[in-house]
């Protein structure tokens, strides 16, 4: 049974130098692009956790800032 290989060997031993550097330039076109992918994932979340601080920020200020609705009663009768 013939093993999976990922560089393409020669009769004398070696490996054929055009496989690998075909193999060694893909390998490094997706490190490149892995390493795009993860810094642009981490900006993303980056932004998501700033808004979800802003979120609870504004929340928390608003619900402390929110008028109880015992103070503002508007009277019944009219005062003299």
């Amino acid at each position: 049974m013939a093993e999976a290989r990922f560089i393409k060997t020669v009769t004398f031993g070696g490996y054929e130098k055009e496989a690998v550097i075909k193999r060694m330039e893909f390998l490094n076109t997706q490190v490149h692009d892995l390493r795009n992918e993860l810094r642009e994932t981490k900006l993303l979340l980056e932004a998501y956790k700033k808004d979800q601080i802003r979120r609870r920020h504004w929340n928390q200020c608003s619900q402390r800032s929110a008028p109880s609705s015992h103070r503002y009663r508007y009277r019944t009768t009219p005062s003299t």
